[in-house]
């Protein structure tokens, strides 16, 4: 009986210094939680739900870009008011508007530490972030002189890097499998595969004015 009542002195004891810890360790995380300093009231949370559905509309952008981009350099000219050409100066209003965005978004340190100084985000999305591929990417050198210039358009098929990053974090966190997640990757690429070969080809064919042993020699008139 003895040797029964000290087995349950020992687990009360046992079960009481457990409580304590627990109490301790949320009464720590409490203060942490409160010692965090706010958001500053121009900058936005990288934790933020708003935050994380611009991010997939970007994502959705990219995609689209990746079919507006071709169809805008082989079948129209600059300046064009045609529909696919207005969308796509759209998608780069929304683009630039990405990037300034990127310079007020916290992010994470490799402490797990929130950071919301300024300088500090600016300096990693400029030296060690996607700032320079983003510029590029976006930046309107077509605008700066005819003919050839257009091709400069091309260039925004850098943006594809998010698309890949936003997969790659998919696989990582996504309750899809990684056998369905793949399937569309491959059915994604194969399309615009394609659809950027078709418009290659035409675009090659337009720029020697569709001669007659090209392709588009003799429906020219119905492809334009």
């Amino acid at each position: 009986v003895s040797r029964l009542q000290s087995k349950m002195r020992q687990s009360r004891a046992a079960l009481e210094a457990t409580d304590t810890m627990s109490m301790k360790l949320s009464t720590e995380t409490k203060e942490e939680v409160a010692a965090e300093e706010p958001t500053p009231a121009y900058m936005f949370d990288h934790r933020a739900t708003s935050v994380t559905v611009w991010h997939d509309l970007i994502i959705v952008l990219c995609v689209l870009a990746m079919y507006t981009i071709p169809m805008n350099v082989a079948f129209l000219e600059i300046g064009s008011s045609h529909f696919i050409s207005i969308a796509d100066y759209y998608i780069d209003f929304l683009f630039w508007a990405d990037i300034l965005l990127s310079f007020l978004t916290t992010y994470e340190d490799d402490d797990g530490n929130v950071v919301k100084d300024w300088p500090k985000i600016a300096k990693r999305y400029t030296l060690e972030g996607s700032f320079l591929s983003d510029f590029i990417s976006t930046f309107p050198f077509e605008s700066m002189g005819s003919g050839g210039w257009k091709y400069t358009r091309c260039m925004r098929i850098v943006r594809v890097k998010r698309v890949l990053n936003r997969y790659h974090k998919l696989t990582l966190e996504s309750n899809i499998s990684f056998l369905t997640l793949s399937m569309v990757k491959l059915v994604v690429i194969i399309i615009i595969a394609l659809h950027w070969a078709a418009c290659t080809f035409y675009a090659m064919a337009r720029s020697v004015n569709f001669a007659e042993d090209t392709w588009t020699g003799n429906s020219a008139p119905e492809l334009g």
